[in-house]
């Protein structure tokens, strides 16, 4: 497998010039020589500190052209793609029953009781970075009418083909363009918000697709929740570098939703 490299950047420039989050350009380091927990993407990264409300930004700062490059293949569970032997799919697949089966079945559970409660049946609801669309099962079967979108073409030609749900090959950056506005219930995004260049243009374009009194729901980690404050530079969301863009903090959060209305 050919591992893409990066462009050689100019040392001088190694700095996250804004927050994603509050905007500020108050940063200072935080962790230096991050490498790729998957060891997929070459060479070490750093995360700087916003001082303004504590969010957590890569640097250097991929350009959005070269973030699909960082991403293996096969990125999110997947039990159908563990190869030819026997032991390996049943172990697959009792692996995804026992634990990713439960995990989105207990994510659409405490999601729709918070949002669309018992009114769900029929509603639409779009998944925004939907991987390989198994959480969109556990809607589907809650009786959302569910599409989802994701930018590996791959994935959305699976979700398709062997799921038989809508899906569209998009980056966050043309949701407005791939879907109508005020057309979605709901729209979620699980693990999504740290993954993106622009964390504006993703919460104003999910906030444009909602209908009047629809609701965004999202799963995001927290670089001051207690795991982080437990594992530090060793934790899994800050060696998820360079995929991840930015950890936010729960105050850099709050401010980047008002600033998205």
């Amino acid at each position: 497998m050919d591992i893409p490299t990066r462009p050689a950047r100019d040392p001088r420039t190694d700095t996250a010039e804004q927050c994603l989050y509050c905007a500020s350009t108050e940063l200072v380091p935080l962790y230096k020589g991050v490498c790729d927990r998957l060891q997929y993407a070459p060479g070490s990264w750093s995360f700087h500190r916003c001082q303004g409300c504590g969010s957590a930004m890569l640097s250097p700062r991929p350009a959005e052209d070269e973030l699909a490059d960082f991403y293996p293949p096969v990125y999110s569970f997947a039990p159908e793609s563990v190869g030819s032997s026997r032991w390996r799919r049943a172990w697959a697949w009792l692996e995804y029953q026992l634990i990713y089966r439960t995990m989105h079945e207990g994510d659409a559970r405490r999601i729709l009781r918070r949002t669309l409660g018992r009114a769900a049946a029929g509603k639409a609801m779009l998944d925004v970075g939907c991987g390989r669309g198994h959480r969109l099962l556990a809607f589907q079967r809650r009786g959302c009418q569910v599409a989802g979108c994701d930018f590996q073409p791959e994935v959305t030609e699976y979700i398709q083909s062997e799921l038989g749900i809508t899906a569209h090959c998009c980056g966050v950056k043309d949701l407005a363009s791939t879907f109508r506005s005020e057309s979605f219930d709901l729209v979620t995004a699980f693990c999504v918000v740290e993954h993106v260049c622009d964390v504006q243009q993703m919460l104003r374009g999910c906030w444009a697709l909602l209908k009047p009194g629809g609701w965004f729901a999202a799963v995001v980690p927290l670089v001051d929740s207690l795991q982080a404050s437990m594992f530090g530079r060793r934790w899994c969301q800050v060696t998820e570098a360079p995929r991840h863009v930015s950890l936010p903090s729960q105050a850099g959060l709050r401010t980047a939703l008002r600033r998205a209305g």
